[in-house]
């Protein structure tokens, strides 16, 4: 029976779990890693607070996926994100131009103005 070979793709949060596995494997076969039994052994060891533990997993987390990303997907990702960026600044000038311009229309067709539209002209005798 032959063998077909696989052409699976898999998410980039999926690889960097994986690689963080193989990591962790690879430092215990090393006798490298030290393990701890609770958060705050593993903060008193390397003299950190819980607030530091926190955001750096959160940093990892959230950008540990985008080390698998292709660079050409990175790429279109980040530039659609600017696009999305210079619309939406595009979008916010123009709702503040057109408020001005209702602000300028609503001066000259203030109450002055329509008592001059309705009234009948004054003939001087």
């Amino acid at each position: 029976m032959e063998k077909r070979k696989t052409n699976k793709k898999f998410p980039p949060d999926v690889k960097l779990e994986v690689a963080v596995q193989h990591l962790l494997l690879c430092l215990r076969r090393e006798r490298k890693h030290r393990q701890f039994s609770s958060v705050s052994q593993l903060c008193q060891h390397f003299g950190i607070s819980r607030s530091h533990l926190r955001e750096w997993g959160a940093i990892l987390r959230s950008r540990g996926p985008e080390i698998f990303v292709h660079g050409s997907t990175l790429r279109r990702r980040n530039n659609a994100m600017r696009t999305l960026e210079k619309r939406d600044d595009y979008e916010r000038k123009l709702e503040e131009k057109i408020e001005q311009l209702g602000n300028a229309l609503a001066l000259q067709s203030g109450p002055a103005s329509e008592d001059r539209m309705t009234s009948p002209p004054k003939i001087a005798p």
